[in-house]
Order: structure tokens, then sequence, then C-alpha cells
């Protein structure tokens, strides 16, 4: 038997642009909930530098271009919303800068786009004074010119965490192909029916809005629709991780004529606290279609050639590529402003940039306010929670690596760790191992290096013992960021001379625990194990191993047993 659902619109992607359809929908009155295949921001959101545009990108020819006019009031309105001030309470998201700026250096082409782009935004850009140049800049050992522009830079992953909050109870991870659409008897789209495993389900609606990005042709094919279609535009974004990197927010104009910056730089922390370079703007658009050591290399050569004075000798160089998605239109066309087809009950919406999302959610409620959708004071997806779980919100680019490893609780511990773990027993012990051949043991280097790798998977579990020779050992000395490992040891087997032995006696119990503890140089072990000899039940009965372990987790020293 299939379950039934109800609500007014079902919104597809989870990006800012859904997220804030989302919130304003429910606000306007409207049962809303919003449906995400993988994780919140994991497109075009988290990919986007988090500038809050003002139009000049769009001005560097001298004219202020439709794109220009549409976008220029946005920053004030952004600003608006941040203070809490407007239709959208954004108060907790983090400004990352208050200021963006424009560099222009001495070439005669890059300081005329500068005049003229300063000239048709008269009023909104202003050269700033040498003496008030911010730190970097008074560094330079180039001429240039400085402009202060209105756009300033939001942290998206904080932007995503505020639009997700007010609404954790309405936001349901679907399965990628879980999914068909179905139409009423007007060949209108009605519902979207959910099969997954042993779960069908189906939620109907009045309205479906698909905001997902580059998803939203595989939406509009899902449901049949004729008259929407996408395109994509991709770039080839470049981030530089450097801890004595200092923030820089700035578009360097260059001596081509191309509406676009020669480069676009935004500055981000990682999950190490350590300083990230974003960056857009030409470097990206011209770098579609290179490999990652070639566009690394051209990041290399131009941030050299720009900044002479700084040393990139100590930063690592990354690069991923991301698809802009629009609205096909007109031939390729792009739109100046965010953009929605209508059809079969459906909208197909694109915000064009992330600063033009209010501006959609704006539209869309005009549009739904002269249909007829009739907001309904009760819905019937309260049960969705039983059926669907939560999406959460992807890493930042730069932190995906180390954290695309799912975590799972463990048991009814309160601990979460990864679904992988590092064993340890070949680095401490090579003797008396059942292991098909030989093997030496690896240096201090290469353990150091196994264990950042591991990190940056997303590996937080660390399983070791005693019977593990110099595991424990090499661990206390090797190992960093305690806090942000899980540590597995055991309790019952010793190994010596080549030779396995066991003892679960009370006192041994407690000596092999207080002795990883020092080994492992840390006040606490996470979990306990004991190490069997195959004889489990007569240890769990018959021995003072288990009781001495509880013992100890109640004076603070292991987390788990």
């Amino acid at each position: 038997m299939r379950s039934s659902y109800s609500t007014d619109i079902v919104i597809f992607g989870g990006g800012i642009a859904g997220l804030w359809l989302l919130n304003r929908l429910r606000d306007e009155g409207y049962q809303a909930i919003l449906l995400e295949s993988e994780q919140l921001g994991c497109g075009q959101t988290l990919a986007s530098q988090g500038i809050i545009h003002g139009g000049l990108k769009y001005a560097l020819n001298g004219a202020l271009s439709g794109a220009a006019n549409v976008i220029s009031d946005m920053p004030a309105r952004w600003r608006a919303c941040l203070a809490g001030e407007s239709d959208m309470d954004l108060r907790g998201c983090r400004v990352l800068s208050e200021h963006y700026y424009m560099w222009s250096d001495s070439g005669f082409r890059s300081k005329l786009k500068t005049f003229l782009g300063s000239k048709s935004l008269s009023g909104r850009v202003s050269a700033v004074d040498e003496k008030q140049y911010p730190d970097f800049f008074k560094q330079a050992t180039v001429e240039g010119t400085l402009y202060k522009l209105p756009d300033f830079v939001l942290d998206t992953a904080s932007l995503l965490q505020v639009l997700a909050d007010k609404q954790r109870d309405h936001i349901f991870r679907v399965a990628p192909e879980s999914y068909s659409f179905e139409r009423d008897d007007k060949a209108q789209v009605s519902a979207i029916v959910i099969a997954d495993g042993e779960k069908k389900f189906s939620i109907g609606a009045q309205r479906f809005i698909f905001s997902a990005g580059k998803g939203n042709q595989q939406l509009i094919d899902d449901a049949g629709l004729e008259k929407p279609k996408s395109q994509l535009r991709p770039l080839n974004m470049v981030y530089v991780k450097g801890k004595s990197l200092p923030n820089v927010f700035v578009h360097c104009i260059g001596d081509s004529f191309s509406l676009t910056p020669k480069l676009t730089i935004t500055s981000h922390e990682d999950a190490d606290g350590t300083t990230v370079w974003y960056l857009g703007g030409e470097l990206a658009e011209s770098g579609v279609g290179k490999d990652r050591e070639s566009q690394v290399k051209a990041a290399r050569s131009l941030l050299q050639n720009l900044f002479p004075w700084m040393d990139f000798e100590e930063t690592d160089f990354s690069c991923f590529t991301i698809d802009r998605a629009e609205a096909n239109v007109n031939n390729n066309y792009r739109p100046e402003d965010a953009f929605f087809i209508e059809e079969s009950n459906v909208f197909v919406a694109w915000p064009t940039k992330l600063t033009l999302t209010p501006n959609l959610a704006d539209r869309l409620i005009e549009r739904l306010a002269v249909s007829n959708l009739t907001p309904t004071s009760t819905a019937n997806h309260q049960g969705l929670s039983d059926v669907l779980e939560a999406a959460e919100i992807a890493p930042s680019r730069w932190d995906s690596n180390r954290m695309s490893l799912a975590k799972r609780m463990l048991g009814a511990t309160g601990i979460q760790v990864s679904v992988l773990g590092l064993g340890t027993v070949k680095i401490g012990r090579n003797q008396a191992v059942k292991y098909p051949s030989g093997f030496s043991l690896p240096s201090d280097e290469e353990v150091s290096l196994l264990i950042a790798q591991a990190q940056e998977l997303g590996i937080n579990f660390i399983d070791t013992a005693p019977a593990y020779g110099s595991s424990e050992q090499r661990l206390g000395r090797l190992l960093t960021n305690r806090e942000d490992w899980v540590i597995c040891s055991k309790v019952g087997e010793e190994f010596a001379s080549g030779q396995s032995y066991f003892d679960f006696s009370a006192e041994h119990t407690r000596l092999s625990i207080e002795r990883s503890l020092r080994s492992i140089k840390t006040d606490y072990l996470d979990i306990v194990l004991i190490h069997s000899n195959g004889r489990d039940c007569r240890i769990l009965e018959h021995s003072d191993c288990p009781e001495t372990l509880l013992r100890l987790q109640e004076e603070g020293l292991i987390r788990a047993v």
C-alpha cells in the first residue's frame, strides 16, 4: 500500500536559491517542503566566492549594461537582510569582508578600464587614498590604483546554515533515481512518487519549483517538460592554502578589454584554520579544459606577476571544475536577471547569480499571487521525517576531501566514527603476523604522511593495541590534534620476544590501560576492546577484566567499553 502526503509547494534543490525560496514561501503562508538529492549547497552555492556584487564588472566597458542596472541595488538589500531589517532575516550569517576592492596595475588599458568602470558607477565606487590601503596593498612593489566597491563577501557555508536552521523540519534528502513524477487528468504535474527500497509513497502538491542548478535539466527531463531548457557555463576554479596568506578581497583588472576581471580573489579558512585564497575571474574561464597541472601552473604564474612582493613557495594549490547553470533563452543568451519558466504546474528557476537570489523569490511570489494557488491552512507532510532522512550541509570545497567520508554513531556510545578506520598493527609489529609475506616497518616520516592522508580522507578512527608492538608509542610521538581522533586500544593480549600471551586479571587490565595512556600521550582512551584469546564467554563471565574496565570508565580514563 502506498502512503500519501501533501503540501502546497515542493521545491527541488538545496542551494541558496531553494532555501531562500523555502523560507520566503513559508513566511507568505504557503505549506512548502524542500527536497535535495545530495547535500545542501554541494553544487554552485559552496563553489561561489560569496561576493554580493554591485555591478561594477558589468560596467567595465564604460556603460551601464542591463546586468549592471539590475544588480546595482543588491548590496543594500542584502545588508538590510543581514541586519534583520528586510523580508529575510540573515542575522547570524558571517560576513567575511565588509568591503571589496578593485586593483588596477599601471598598464594603460587596465587604468582605462578601471576609470570607465568607476565613472559608470559614479558615487558607488571610490579611489582609496594610499594611506588608507589595506596592509596587503601597502606592501605593493608595483604601481597601481586601488578602488573600494559597494560589494561585500559572505561566508556561503554560514549563509546555508542560517537559512537551513529556520526550516529543519521541512528539508529532506531524496535518493537520486528513486523518484518519478505523476500527472493528473489535465496532464499537469501533480505528485512526486518516491520508491526507495521497501518504502513507496507519494507527495502531492499544487506547484513544484525546480531550483537545483545543474540538476534542473535532469528534473526537466524527468518531469517531461518541453519549454524550459538549461545551459551550463563551466569554470576551472583554483584555491590556494597557506598559513601565512593574508586576507585579500579584490578584483584585479587586466590589460585586455574583457568584461571579466583578470583575477578575482576572496579569502576563507579551511577546517584547520588555514587561510584559503579562492581564485576566479578570467583565470577560471580560460582554464576550462586544462588539466590540474596546467591550471595550477597558470595560477602560480598569474599570482606571482600580479603580486611580486608575495612568496608562494609554502602554499598548496588545487583546482576543480564547476558548471554554472542558467536558463537557455534566445540561442544561449545569458539572462541578466533571475529567471523562471512555467509549465504544467512547474516553475523551473535560475537565480543566474548568488546576488540575485532575492529577486528570484520576489518574482516567483508575485507570480503565485496572481495564479489560482490558494495556501492551505494545514498540510499532510508532517510524517515525512519517518520515511525521509534529513539533508545535511556539504563541506566547503577545500575541506571536501578530508570531510567526505561518512561518519556513524558507534552503538549507544555517543561517539561518531568514520565508516573506515586506520589500523596500526603494521606500523609497530612485523613478527608473528598473519600476512602472506614479510614487510619492514615504515619510517616516522612515512607514518606521519599516512596519518595526514587518513585525516584528509575524513578518517577519524584509529585502532591500536599493546600487542601491536611499538604502535602505541609511535602514535604518541607522531599523532597531533588529539581531539580530532577517536582512539581505540585494547587489553588482554601482550606481545614479547616474538610471542603473544594473555592476561585478563584486574591488576594487569589497569596496568595495561595506564601504560597505553602514557604511550599514546593522552589523558583518556575513547574506546577499549578486550583482545580475546578466542574464549570470549570465559573472559566475560569468569575474569575481572570487564568489571575493571567499567571502573576505569567511571574514573574518566575510558569513554566507552
